[in-house]
C-alpha cells in the first residue's frame, strides 16, 4: 500500500506543476493583430458616410492600403498607423456615383497581397 500512496502523491505533485506552468507560462504568445472597430454607416439626403477605425496592434508602425470600388470606379488610399494606436477613416459615398447601391472595401497590410479585411456595403 505505501507504493500506491507514493505514486498518488507524485501524480498530484506533477499535476500541480503542470497546472502552474500552464497558468504562468502559456505555450502560445499573446501576439495581437490589427483590427477594425466601431464601424458605422450613416445615410444623409445625397450621400452615405462610412466610418470605421483601424487599430494597429502590431509590434511596428504599419501602412494599410484601402481599395474602394463603387459601380466600376476604384479609389485607393494608403494610411500609416503608428504601433499601438488607431486611425479613424471617414468615406463619403455620393448616391449618384453608386448605381447598384453596393460598395466594396478591401483593406491590405503593407507588403501583403492577400486582404486583411474585405467588406461589401449594401446601401439601399
Amino acid at each position: 500500500m505505501p507504493r500506491l500512496r507514493i505514486f498518488y502523491v507524485l501524480s498530484i505533485g506533477i499535476l500541480g506543476v503542470l497546472a502552474g506552468l500552464a497558468i504562468f507560462r502559456p505555450l502560445v504568445g499573446g501576439h495581437e493583430f490589427s483590427a477594425i472597430a466601431r464601424e458605422s454607416v450613416l445615410e444623409e439626403k445625397d450621400q452615405w458616410i462610412i466610418q470605421f477605425d483601424i487599430i494597429n496592434q502590431e509590434e511596428t508602425d504599419m501602412s494599410y492600403r484601402m481599395v474602394w470600388t463603387t459601380g466600376g470606379e476604384t479609389y485607393t488610399e494608403t494610411v500609416l498607423v503608428p504601433k499601438g494606436t488607431g486611425y479613424s477613416h471617414i468615406r463619403h459615398i455620393y448616391k449618384e456615383t453608386v448605381p447598384e447601391y453596393k460598395v466594396n472595401m478591401t483593406l491590405f497590410r503593407e507588403g501583403e497581397s492577400a486582404p486583411f479585411e474585405q467588406v461589401t456595403y449594401h446601401l439601399k
